[in-house]
């Protein structure tokens, strides 16, 4: 794998996400688990063509950043790669890794659907807590949600103060999704008086 990151956390002892179709059948699960081993992270000989991230940079008479790069060679940098080795566990298994733990949309769409139930089944505060509204849809037609936590989301006022939290800017970004989820999560304890 070629990647552009110089130091992660594979030299430190993370292992990547492991998903096996028999394994999950026999445990009656549909859980990644980290797994693998000789896992090494290191600088290869390839090169990108032309830098994906940007070094660094200063702005034109608009405030928009322009790219400053030294010479031709700047604008490429080396890759690194990341290798392991995996003992597979059953025949005819299909078993695939990942960088991260997938989030996948079945897993929010499942998680909006417990937050929406918890809501109309609670007798408190929740029932004015959480809006779920549909803002759009993606390219792929799927439901772009935005939730609305608030003391009552049925109140408006120009004067209310708002923050935006958005996650999973970039398809591969599935941690943030999960970092969203523990925010949503902790805004939404009935006992909290931090949240």
């Amino acid at each position: 794998m070629n990647l552009q990151k110089d130091e992660s956390c594979y030299s430190q002892g993370m292992k990547p996400f492991v998903y096996s179709f028999q394994k999950n059948r026999e445990q009656e699960s549909n859980q990644w688990q980290r797994g693998c081993f000789d896992i090494t992270y290191s600088k290869n000989n390839l090169k990108t063509k032309h830098r994906e991230s940007a070094p660094d940079y200063e702005y034109d008479e608009n405030n928009i950043p322009c790219y400053v790069y030294e010479d031709e060679e700047s604008q490429s940098t080396y890759l690194n790669t990341l290798s392991f080795s995996y003992t597979f566990e059953y025949d005819n298994d299909i078993v695939f890794f990942s960088y991260f733990q997938p989030y996948t949309y079945s897993d929010l769409k499942d998680y909006i659907f417990t937050l929406e139930k918890k809501r109309d089944e609670s007798q408190g505060a929740m029932k004015n807590t959480l809006k779920v509204q549909k803002l759009c849809e993606t390219i792929e037609g799927n439901t772009c949600y935005v939730l609305t936590i608030s003391d009552n989301v049925n109140e408006v006022s120009p004067n209310k103060q708002v923050i935006f939290m958005t996650g999973r800017v970039h398809p591969g970004e599935a941690n943030s999704s999960f970092i969203v989820q523990g925010v949503i999560d902790f805004l939404l304890q009935p006992t909290c008086k931090e949240a």
